[in-house]
């Protein structure tokens, strides 16, 4: 697992450290909005996500989704890994981004975003109130412990 967050890594640096049982997991694996290796390219973009995955030794190559070619076998392999990803967002802009890598998406919005657009999905595989609904088995991956 990652974190790929579009905050800068000072105020990711100051959320993170009240929480550090959870963040101090990540280690190496936290990507800010400010991180030089992104260009600039924040969400909507896909880069986060796909840098992400590459801390994660995964081969998902660059670019939107729509950018590759899936009539070699090359671009078939890259859809397929990029497929594996699970992004969970809370913004609208990270759930395009999510989308644009051609990754599958939850989306945990903000009750203030919820209340403007009531039964919106924006293309999310999912829609929960909250991290607590989220069943990670129900994605393919381990249960939580009991």
């Amino acid at each position: 697992m990652a974190v790929a967050t579009g905050s800068i890594s000072r105020n990711y640096k100051l959320k993170a450290g009240h929480h550090s049982e959870i963040f101090d997991l990540f280690k190496n694996r936290a990507i800010c909005g400010d991180d030089p290796r992104l260009k600039g390219c924040g969400k909507p973009r896909p880069d986060i996500f796909l840098l992400a995955a590459e801390l994660l030794e995964r081969k998902v190559g660059e670019g939107d989704l729509s950018s590759l070619h899936a009539e070699g076998a090359e671009g078939k392999a890259l859809i397929e890994e990029r497929s594996r990803g699970l992004v969970l967002e809370d913004s609208i802009n990270g759930l395009e981004a999510g989308q644009r890598a051609g990754m599958k998406t939850i989306w945990v919005p903000d009750e203030r975003i919820r209340a403007l657009a009531p039964g919106k999905t924006f293309g999310a595989d999912c829609v929960l109130e909250s991290l607590e609904q989220f069943r990670p088995e129900e994605w393919g991956l381990p249960p939580y412990d009991s």
